[in-house]
């Protein structure tokens, strides 16, 4: 039980703070950022891939790597669109597809970091072989 706490939690509590930020008719700006065209979508893109991330992380399903990264990019597309959703029924904000696709890429982006540059497992740690024993070892 603490171990599904330990691994969902932190999922749960992103979410809560997208959903807190998607709530605000106008969000703070970040110095630097805010001078590039469509700079909102860099920051859906790498909230959106914390998520992706986390969600990965929790995740601990019997089945195949693609499976589970087609899993991870859908959940975070899904929860996009009920954030898009919800701006609806905020004053200033509104639906924008490209910021859902942002979202969605911004997951896929860092699964596939996650996957291929670390060699990511389900626990968000490296899979690496042991000398001699050709034994594979997950270290965090």
């Amino acid at each position: 039980m603490r171990n599904k706490i330990y691994k969902w939690l932190p999922v749960v509590l992103w979410m809560a703070l997208i959903f807190f930020l998607s709530a605000q008719s106008k969000l703070p700006s970040i110095p630097g950022l805010d001078i590039i065209d469509n700079s909102d979508k860099i920051k859906h893109a790498f909230f959106y891939g914390i998520l992706g991330w986390l969600f990965w992380r929790a995740l601990n399903l019997q089945a195949s790597k693609l499976q589970q990264i087609i899993i991870t990019i859908a959940f975070a597309a899904i929860y996009g669109l009920t954030d898009e959703y919800h701006q609806l029924h905020v004053p200033g904000r509104s639906f924008d597809l490209l910021d859902l696709l942002a979202d969605t890429l911004g997951a896929a982006i860092a699964i596939i970091i996650l996957n291929v540059k670390m060699g990511g497992d389900v626990n968000g740690g490296r899979t690496v072989r042991l000398r001699g024993k050709g034994q594979k070892k997950s270290q965090p």
